[in-house]
């Protein structure tokens, strides 16, 4: 079975008549098309992974992590104009002006019961940040996945298969 992208999921208005568009099989106003966007963005925001190279002094993690990958993953989530949020190994789920220290630690260095106390910390953090119908557009490794999911959140993973140099193609060709 093809699972459906996050963009096929949002209500896509086909038609447009007196102010009026089509949304599914009914006519919505725009008012109100505005509302079904929004709520349907609130529903699936973006996760991004972490990465190993930091900047070297406290700082909102948005502006923390340091590399061209980083970049292009920050510069999409920034441009869907959707809820966004950060996987850290060492702090979980991170709000982009959360303020952080630069730190050392990744998912596949952590111990089995390192792991474990990530993971039941996301699932804590998730109750307070996220829907709880939320799918989340997760861009990262597989080991970041890995954690959200072992959390019991939805996840959708675009990035999945793709090497550095892919996944730089796929974020030049939306930007």
């Amino acid at each position: 079975m093809r699972q459906l992208t996050l963009f096929e999921r949002r209500p896509q208005p086909r038609a447009s008549r007196h102010g009026l568009h089509l949304v599914g099989d009914r006519w919505v106003s725009s008012p109100e098309l505005r509302r079904l966007e929004e709520a349907a963005a609130q529903a699936h925001p973006i996760v991004l992974g972490c990465v190993k190279t930091k900047r070297g002094s406290r700082l909102p993690a948005r502006e923390l992590y340091a590399s061209p990958l980083w970049n292009k993953r920050r510069a999409f989530a920034e441009q869907s104009g959707r809820p966004w949020l950060i996987l850290s190994a060492k702090h979980g789920l991170l709000e982009p002006g959360t303020k952080v220290d630069p730190y050392d630690v990744t998912i596949p260095g952590l111990s089995k019961a390192a792991r474990r106390e990530l993971v039941e910390l996301v699932r804590r953090q998730s109750s307070s940040l996220l829907r709880p119908d939320a799918v989340l557009e997760v861009h990262a490794g597989a080991p970041y996945v890995s954690v959200l999911r072992d959390a019991g959140l939805r996840t959708e993973h675009p990035m999945r298969g793709k090497q550095i140099g892919q996944q730089l193609a796929w974020y030049k060709r939306r930007l």
